[in-house]
């Protein structure tokens, strides 16, 4: 049963890097938390809790990560042909700023509402010893190198699964 609801908005532009989100908001229990990424002043500007980071080149939130995840599997696929190829994103959060390691570890068929599809998968890495969410996110030739599944696993083992239920051609 899920006991609040939750979003995720993120909106910006496309640059050389790739995405360059501009605003970032969170929604849980109807509140909400906005970050905003400052081209002019070069800062993440951390507007709900207050203060800013330098904003680092190429720098996402935590939506728009995976997005250009996919951007980058779709420009040099056979980058990703052998498990170990490592990623590393500066990523913006509603409090802080700090890198992301995303690993390639594999492909498999994953089930969805399209039936089975080959996907590359890739998980976050660690982002300290003490970290135990897990997050993993598979991604699909078929449908342009786009998620077919999302995975989060919360240290406490509930895990939250968003898959594919179709894609149009």
């Amino acid at each position: 049963m899920l006991w609040f609801r939750f979003a995720f908005h993120s909106t910006g532009a496309l640059g050389e890097q790739g995405l360059a989100p501009e605003r970032y908001v969170e929604e849980r229990r109807k509140r909400s938390q906005v970050t905003r990424f400052d081209r002019a002043t070069g800062a993440v500007v951390f507007e709900s809790r207050g203060g800013q980071a330098p904003l680092p080149e190429g720098a996402q939130d935590r939506f728009s990560v995976f997005l250009q995840l996919v951007g980058l599997v779709r420009g040099n696929p056979q980058r990703y042909a052998a498990p170990g190829a490592t990623e590393t994103f500066q990523v913006a959060d509603t409090s802080d700023l700090e890198p992301m390691r995303v690993q390639y570890v594999g492909e498999e068929d994953i089930e969805t509402g399209a039936g089975f599809v080959r996907a590359k998968h890739f998980i976050r890495l660690p982002r300290r010893a003490d970290d135990r969410r897990r997050v993993e996110v598979w991604l699909a030739e078929s449908v342009g190198w786009m998620p077919v599944k999302l995975r989060q696993t919360e240290p406490d083992g509930t895990q939250i699964d968003l898959v594919l239920r179709g894609a149009e051609p």
